[in-house]
């Protein structure tokens, strides 16, 4: 996945966390399963973390805010998809964001949690081109965890 030029990274306990040029910040948690997974297993494993996309990501969302683009998904080309859903508040120092895409390969999930300072959509458009665009490989991912 090619992240966008200006982030540095450092591990946050169990997951990674990214901060972009203008303080936003990208926490990553990945899950890794077997690469020997039997095709039912890897069936078992697709519903278990779509159900977890259904249920756990709008709720997370309607807890930092108002949500702004309802729960979403992408199939990637190598069959991994991805979630995505944002919400946006307000406060004394304005507008802030949070959006969480979430990424289920045949035996790996990561969830990616950003927040920042400004509009929910703009930065909707920003990192759907990232996750479009990106070429889930599960065993590179891997090593960053």
């Amino acid at each position: 996945m090619d992240w966008p030029d200006g982030f540095s990274n450092r591990r946050f306990g169990d997951a990674l966390l990214l901060i972009g040029p203008e303080s936003e910040s990208v926490v990553v948690s990945y899950l890794r399963g077997q690469n020997n997974f039997s095709k039912a297993e890897r069936l078992r494993f697709s519903r278990m973390h779509h159900q977890f996309a259904l249920r756990a990501l709008p709720n997370s969302a309607a807890v930092r805010g108002g949500i702004v683009q309802p729960l979403r998904s992408i199939r990637l080309a190598n069959e991994a998809m991805v979630y995505s859903i944002a919400s946006q508040a307000q406060d004394g120092s304005g507008a802030h964001y949070y959006l969480e895409y979430f990424v289920v390969g045949p035996f790996s999930a990561a969830l990616f949690k950003l927040e920042g300072r400004g509009d929910a959509l703009t930065q909707v458009s920003r990192f759907d081109l990232v996750f479009a665009s990106a070429r889930w490989n599960e065993v590179a991912v891997a090593h960053y965890f």
